[in-house]
């Protein structure tokens, strides 16, 4: 949430300084914009137009931030050496679940078998998962 800070008469964007690192710390985003406040012909319609144009710029701003952010996270998921060997680690955990279900189905014992089809699938599936979250 962003909120906007208007300053009264004789004051500056200053006299928000110590509020604004407690709105910040709280993850809200924080506009305060100096009034034009040495133009004696400057009247509300002014004023208010000040507030608008920081608040729009501010969601610019943000707006290139989400993007900045999701491309770096994009880069990570990409990159991190742990999602591959998650992959890895799956596609094996899989594969061990279908070598079971083709031992049990050699020995006779349908019901593990199944058993064991049915963890390959589990596996298989979170596989899916994983590779989704590397290849985006």
């Amino acid at each position: 949430m962003t909120f906007a800070l208007v300053h009264g008469a004789w004051h500056g964007a200053w006299a928000w300084d110590a509020l604004i690192p407690e709105f910040e710390a709280r993850s809200h985003r924080v506009v305060a914009p100096d009034l034009p406040c040495e133009d004696v012909n400057a009247g509300a319609a002014e004023y208010a137009q000040v507030v608008i144009d920081a608040l729009e710029f501010d969601a610019r701003l943000r707006a290139v931030e989400d993007k900045v952010k999701s491309a770096d996270e994009r880069h990570w998921r990409r990159t991190d050496p742990e999602a591959d060997a998650r992959v890895e680690q799956f596609r094996n955990r899989a594969d061990s679940y279908h070598a079971q279900a083709a031992k049990a189905r050699a020995a006779g014992d349908e019901r593990k078998a199944r058993q064991a089809d049915a963890q390959a699938v589990q596996w298989e599936e979170w596989l899916k998962t994983a590779r989704g979250a590397v290849d985006r």
